[in-house]
């Protein structure tokens, strides 16, 4: 008889990218949009939850923001804090 190896599974240890990179990326998809709002965004993360903070003129901006970090490597959800203030234009808002 012959001994036959036995094969067993690789196991993987699942690596989270460093915080500062998710951060980055996350503020990168904000300030590509077209909504000069947006790019005042505060943004954290932590073991996995994306948290954005700030302020907005409405609750479509707010749903906007979210939408664009969505899928973000490293996020598993989103703490979506930004208030919505109607009216309020940012400080840097051309027209």
């Amino acid at each position: 008889m012959s001994a036959s190896a036995i094969e067993l599974p690789l196991l993987v240890a699942k690596t989270e990218p460093p915080a500062n990179l998710i951060s980055e990326s996350a503020a990168a998809r904000l300030r590509q949009g077209p909504y000069l709002e947006l790019r005042q965004a505060a943004i954290s993360w932590q073991k996995g939850i994306l948290a954005l903070r700030g302020h907005v003129s409405s609750y479509y901006l707010r749903q906007i923001a979210q939408t664009l970090v969505q899928g973000l490597d490293g996020v598993e959800a989103i703490d979506n804090q930004l208030e919505v203030l109607p009216g309020r234009l940012p400080k840097n808002r051309r027209f």
